[in-house]
C-alpha cells in the first residue's frame, strides 16, 4: 500500500499543469513545485505530529523543503513571489486531495495517524529522493 501512494504521490507532482506561453508558464510550473513542497510539507508535519518519526527523516525533510523552497523563490521578484505563493495553494490542496482519495480506495478505513506509525512518511521522503534530480531540473529550467 505504501508503495502505492508512493507512485500516486510522485505521479501527482508531474502531472500538475501543461507549459504555456514563456513567462506565465515558468511561473505556472513553479507554482506547482511550490504547491507539491508544501504538500510535502503538509504530510511531513502531520506525521511527525502523528507518529515518533527518525531523525533521519525528519532531517531530510527540513533540509528538503528549505532548499527546494530557496530554489523556487530565488531571483524572484515580490510580485512574482506573491503570485507562485498564492497560486500554489490550488496545487497543494490538489496534491493532497489527490493523495486522501488514493489513501480511500488503496485503505478505506485508514486513519493518517495509524499510517503515519506504519511507515507512510518514509515511502513519501523515498519517493521525494527519488525524484529530487528530475524536480531541481525542471525547477531550474522554469527558471530559464
Amino acid at each position: 500500500m505504501m508503495k502505492f501512494v508512493t507512485a500516486f504521490v510522485v505521479a501527482v507532482t508531474f502531472g500538475f499543469g501543461a507549459l504555456t506561453p514563456v513567462r506565465a508558464a515558468d511561473l505556472d510550473e513553479l507554482a506547482k513545485y511550490l504547491g507539491f513542497i508544501e504538500g510535502f510539507q503538509s504530510l511531513f508535519e502531520s506525521c511527525q505530529a502523528e507518529a515518533t518519526l527518525p531523525a533521519k527523516e525528519i532531517n531530510y525533510a527540513r533540509e528538503h523543503i528549505a532548499v527546494r523552497r530557496a530554489l523556487i523563490f530565488a531571483g524572484l521578484n515580490e510580485d512574482d513571489r506573491n503570485k507562485i505563493s498564492e497560486d500554489a495553494q490550488d496545487k497543494k490542496k490538489q496534491m493532497l486531495e489527490g493523495v486522501a482519495k488514493s489513501i480511500a480506495k488503496s485503505s478505506p478505513n485508514a486513519k493518517m495517524k495509524d499510517l503515519c506509525k506504519q511507515g507512510f512518511f518514509t515511502g513519501v521522503m523515498e519517493s521525494e529522493a527519488e525524484s529530487e534530480k528530475k524536480e531541481t531540473a525542471a525547477i531550474k529550467e522554469a527558471k530559464n
